[in-house]
């Protein structure tokens, strides 16, 4: 079925892994917010997969889908996990199937999320080819459906990104990435994300574009 989906991948895993700086810690501050948002929206579906998070969302809800992705994405960037993701309409399948999830999910040596489709491979190519940033991009249809429902979801761009924070949350996180941006022991790939980050804050400012108060999940 068609639906809102986003491919959500930790930037720098890989570099973080080899430097020995990658964590158990880190992998919790990355996967534990996503089983709250699971909570909260019973009627989205989300997985994690080491450092990359699959979340599809019912094409009437797409408010929960920026309200999920803002919650997950105020955690992250709390706690210093810099994170890109893409988000496409499209098909998705999360298969189901009583007989064998009977048999298999009181097992702790296995876990799964059966699921796949073209909305999902492009959310991930989206995510893989979209410009630098701990940003969620959103492709053409994505962006337009999104933008239809309200006009303070998405900030055009050369690939245009969703709105994440409300209008406080803008102004506190502009000053954030501007902080650690200037940080001197800031990597230049790092400082690459930041910066671009930083701009979408300082561009969102500028239009005057933030979530609705109503959006906020927690104080």
């Amino acid at each position: 079925m068609d639906q809102f989906v986003a491919f959500l991948d930790v930037l720098g895993t890989t570099e973080m892994v080899n430097r020995g700086e990658f964590s158990d810690w880190r992998s919790l501050d990355f996967a534990n917010p996503v089983g709250l948002a699971a909570r909260i929206f019973p009627h989205m579906r989300f997985a994690v997969f080491s450092d990359s998070v699959v979340v599809s969302c019912p094409e009437d809800k797409p408010e929960d889908l920026l309200k999920s992705l803002s919650f997950l994405y105020g955690q992250w960037y709390s706690d210093y996990v810099l994170v890109r993701g893409g988000v496409t309409f499209g098909e998705i399948w999360w298969v189901d199937h009583p007989p064998s999830d009977e048999l298999f999910r009181p097992l702790h040596n296995f876990m799964y999320a059966r699921v796949y489709g073209r909305g999902l491979i492009s959310a991930h190519q989206l995510e893989q080819r979209s410009g630098p940033g701990a940003l969620c991009f959103a492709d053409d249809l994505a962006s337009h459906r999104l933008a239809s429902a309200n006009a303070l979801y998405i900030l055009e761009g050369q690939t245009d990104a969703l709105v994440l924070a409300d209008r406080k949350g803008v102004d506190y996180w502009a000053q954030v990435f501007s902080l650690w941006r200037s940080h001197d022991s800031t990597k230049d790939e790092e400082r690459r994300h930041l910066r671009a980050t930083e701009e979408h804050f300082k561009r969102l400012q500028a239009s005057a574009k933030a979530l609705p108060d109503d959006h906020r999940l927690y104080e």
